[in-house]
Formats: C-alpha cells, structure tokens, sequence
C-alpha cells in the first residue's frame, strides 16, 4: 500500500521554492590514504538546493535548545540529491552554516514525516 505522504515532498517543494534561495550544501569526504595511518586527500562536493536561514525561536534559545548565535536552516529536501547531516556546510544568501549537534538528544539535521523539509542547526 502507497503512503498518504507519497509525492508530498515534491508538491511542498514546488509550492515553496519561489520563496526559497538558491544555496549550496558542501559535503567533505577524505580519500582513501595508503596506509590506515595516513588519511588521503580531502575533496569537497558541493550540491546545489533551495535553503532558507532564520532564527531559533526564544524558548528554545531560552530553554538552552540551541545557542543564540546558532541559526535555524530550512533545506527543501526535493531540491537537494543527498540526505543533509553533521559536518556539512550550507551557504545561503552569503552566509555559510556548519550543520551541528547539540551534543546531546538533538540531532544536527531533522526531518519531517514527508521528507518534504530538512531543519537544520547552523553555526557560523
């Protein structure tokens, strides 16, 4: 049986684009060195999406959630070919965000049940 969310992520992601900007996420990825003990060359990828950058409310950042200077990154998961998670960067408007963990119970990237959206922790 289909889910009830199939093809969700592609409508939300065509209804909400025009008001999304253009960014870019950028994956690090070291190549195998020739020894265990030597780590290979570092190459970059980046990915182009639809990504918007705002601030955490202030209950969470009240509540110890988040830190204030972190910002909220919203990816629209139709824009992006890989799966966002910690470790990567997203540039968006100029700005550029490492998607972090708090260390704890929350996760650097989250998604929604349709996987129509990514919510992302960003540091500068």
């Amino acid at each position: 049986m289909t889910s009830p969310l199939a093809g969700l992520s592609r409508t939300i992601g065509s209804a909400l684009s025009g008001i999304f900007f253009d960014a870019v996420l950028y994956r690090d990825a070291a190549a195998a060195g020739p020894n265990d003990w030597t780590p290979g060359a570092v190459t970059t990828t980046s990915y182009p999406c639809k990504a918007l950058a705002d601030a955490w409310s202030a209950y969470q950042i009240a509540g110890g959630m988040v830190a204030g200077s972190d910002a909220k990154v919203l990816i629209l998961a139709a824009s992006l070919s890989i799966e966002p998670q910690a470790g990567d960067r997203v540039t968006v408007r100029g700005e550029t965000y490492a998607l972090v963990s708090d260390g704890g119970s929350r996760p650097a990237v989250m998604g929604d049940p349709a996987k129509a959206l990514w919510e992302c922790r960003g540091r500068r």
